[in-house]
């Protein structure tokens, strides 16, 4: 009995002893944060426009294991072909950072970055790219929400404190070792430590761990301890590794900021190992030295060149020696190779003022699916010419494919950009592909041969060819105000045109509209939008015969809240004022279906996923409205399993008024990770539960290409 008296006040004396140690050590804890907050938001009001920087990078690639799948990853078709394993390259660039002053959402004090590469080497057969998408892990901003573009939550931002854990060891009088770990395991957050100054609360370096798209990578970084500086790095030591479907690559990264030296712009691209071995902050070790000479032994060999010819000098012609590949072997490599699985790139014309982009052909990213078109395959190509700074061409076309309905959509835009600073341009676009139902059509065909013996239901008389092809003009006045004018051709044919043939009946309906846009930002170019449309549809222009007066107002706007998290509402109404004689296909410009979805950074809010298209094209009036909540931690992520794979979660929730269909609503909830992104849908009508329904898309190396 006496001793568990003994033991339960010793107990007590404990915990009263413990208690105001606690207490302290949170206050501390809490002090030394709001030190780092303080210290940051002090200094971000000092930045300048701009800061210069010249940067030394060295970059080492390790293909630790590999198989057939490893083709499927961006860019590593032409390491891979070379036959090497691994690879090194060295930069020196000079960098200009410009601040951000367009507020976007999360992208507070984000600099931009303008890159102009001086020297570059490269063990990589004709120094092609690799991995750029690392380039974006090397200027980590851990003052900022997001350290790391649009990814990584940062421990030391004040608005993510809710997400870690932390721990204070003082180590001297002047520094301070902080501890942070998630508290739940996510893509979005990491772990690691951070070397703090106690007295002020600058970073002097930390260390921070985490994986996203498939990579596992740990940073260390010392920062700069001059001024304004300081918010950023000195040293930046990347360490990543990729697991993929059994593949495994190593890639490690280290640059140096603010090299003393700087060169004359006319220095571009100098492949020149002499000219960058001064230029080197460290000396290479043993592995990057000896990854340089393996490459030149092989060049060396493969080419017969003698041993009197240095390492550097071998690297440096062995990439573009040897003889052009031909026949087969040229068709296998470089035709299939370089299109099917690389980026197909080039520049074109006078002092390579164009330029042409395409991704990999296969590429998993490009596929999608949906209900109603089952799988579908799209490609992006992008072009433009740079006439000079406040004018070019350019060129953002888009082809899909469906699988399930053996159909291809393709649109075209081309813009003439005669005044940057307005917003001026000129576009034409192509749209063909797309289908556009109408049953009052039908009605009357029936109507008029109701007492022929006529099978309609083994005809097809209900969808139509809509290619539409628009030339506009769009200017703005200044920040708040702008408008469009021009004129959109429609040309709708009747996918059965053989049945109308027999029936009598026109199975053309073409369309000839001068439209006008009025564009109101009332904040400028943050938002919110408004915009307001007009089209009037005359006759005998171009064969058309279709006469018609169409309204429409839209406004949109993203309200950003800190931590990634987003709010994304949208509405908007439209309405036919005159209708003529042939008007069978009421069709909107806001309110329509999209035929091709996007991915989820597109286009996966503010529409309706499970209504059916010919709603689009029966309603004279629509109301609609459309409210998005995304966040990186929502529902799932809270799992722990979950929340190591989700990237981010969202809500959706849209209503509609339309003549026979009023309220309709839809309900959604979607996610994306690594692989993919989803989103599942449900409705309600008027007459009750209206059905469910998802879409999906691949992200896998989204950010990769």
């Amino acid at each position: 009995m006496i001793n568990k008296i003994f033991v339960f006040i010793t107990f007590l004396i404990i915990s009263f002893i413990s208690m105001p140690v606690s207490a302290k050590d949170r206050k501390g804890k809490k002090a030394l944060l709001n030190k780092i907050y303080t210290y940051s938001a002090g200094l971000r009001e000092q930045l300048p426009d701009s800061i210069e920087s010249n940067n030394y990078t060295k970059l080492s690639i390790d293909f630790v294991r590999k198989n057939f799948a490893i083709y499927s990853i961006p860019h590593v078709f032409q390491l891979i072909r070379s036959g090497e394993r691994e690879h090194f390259l060295e930069i020196y660039s000079h960098a200009t950072y410009f601040k951000n002053n367009e507020q976007k959402p999360n992208r507070n004090e984000f600099l931009k970055t303008k890159s102009h590469r001086n020297v570059y080497v490269s063990t990589i057969r004709k120094r092609r790219e690799a991995f750029e998408v690392v380039t974006d892990y090397l200027i980590p901003d851990i003052y900022r929400t997001t350290m790391i573009d649009d990814q990584l939550l940062s421990p030391f931002a004040k608005g993510n404190r809710r997400y870690y854990i932390y721990h204070n060891v003082k180590m001297n009088d002047s520094l301070t070792h902080v501890q942070f770990k998630p508290k739940v395991k996510h893509t979005m957050l990491g772990k690691g430590h951070a070397i703090v100054e106690s007295s002020t609360g600058r970073i002097v370096s930390y260390e921070i761990s985490s994986e996203y798209d498939m990579m596992s990578y740990t940073l260390n970084v010392v920062m700069n301890d001059d001024n304004v500086k300081s918010l950023f790095p000195k040293i930046c030591d990347f360490n990543s590794k990729i697991s993929y479907l059994g593949n495994i690559i190593k890639i490690d990264a280290k640059v140096f900021y603010d090299q003393p030296v700087t060169f004359p712009d006319s220095i571009t691209n100098v492949n020149s190992r002499k000219m960058m071995a001064p230029l080197r902050p460290e000396p290479l070790n043993d592995e990057e030295q000896q990854i340089m000479v393996r490459s030149a032994e092989k060049l060396r060999k493969k080419y017969n060149m003698p041993d009197s010819i240095s390492v550097d000098s071998v690297l440096e012609i062995g990439g573009y020696a040897g003889k052009k590949r031909t026949g087969f072997q040229h068709f296998i490599w470089d035709v299939i190779g370089d299109n099917l699985l690389s980026n197909i790139k080039g520049k074109f014309g006078p002092e390579d003022r164009g330029s042409y982009r395409i991704g990999p052909l296969l590429n998993p990213g490009y596929f999608g699916y949906s209900d109603s078109k089952g799988l579908i395959y799209k490609l992006k190509i992008k072009a433009g010419f740079y006439i000079n700074e406040n004018s070019e061409i350019s060129l953002n076309a888009k082809y899909a494919y469906a699988f399930k309905l053996h159909r291809a959509y393709i649109t075209l835009p081309v813009y003439y950009t005669f005044n940057k600073k307005r917003n001026g341009y000129i576009k034409f676009e192509a749209r063909t592909g797309n289908r556009i139902a109408n049953s009052t059509l039908l009605d009357e065909v029936k109507k008029e041969h109701n007492r022929d013996s006529i099978n309609f239901d083994k005809m097809d008389l209900d969808y139509f060819k809509n290619n539409s092809y628009r030339l506009l003009l769009n200017y703005d006045i200044n920040e708040k105000f702008g408008f469009q004018a021009g004129a959109v051709y429609y040309y709708r044919c009747a996918e059965d045109m053989e049945g109308f043939k027999q029936l009598g009946k026109p199975y053309r309906f073409n369309a000839f509209a001068p439209l006008f846009q009025l564009q109101y930002r009332p904040r400028g170019y943050l938002g919110p939008f408004l915009i307001f449309d007009y089209e009037r549809g005359l006759n005998n222009i171009l064969g058309a015969h279709t006469e018609y007066g169409r309204w429409e107002f839209d406004a949109y706007h993203t309200f950003g809240l800190n931590r990634m998290r987003f709010w994304f509402v949208r509405g908007g109404l439209g309405f036919y004022t005159h209708r003529g004689k042939n008007v069978y296909f009421l069709d909107y410009e806001n309110f329509r279906k999209n035929d091709v979805p996007e991915g989820w950074d597109d286009d996966w809010s503010g529409e309706f996923e499970l209504l059916d298209g010919n709603w689009y094209n029966a309603a004279d009036y629509y109301l609609r409205a459309h409210a998005t909540y995304e966040s990186p931690l929502l529902l799932l992520s809270w799992i722990p399993i979950a929340g190591q794979v989700l990237e981010r979660e969202r809500i959706y929730v849209s209503i509609l008024g339309m003549r026979r269909m009023s309220p309709y609503v839809e309900c959604g909830y979607g996610f994306t990770n690594r692989v993919f992104s989803m989103g599942m849908f449900t409705a309600f009508s008027n007459k009750g539960y209206d059905g469910f329904g998802f879409k999906f898309g691949f992200e896998l190396f989204d950010k990769w290409r």
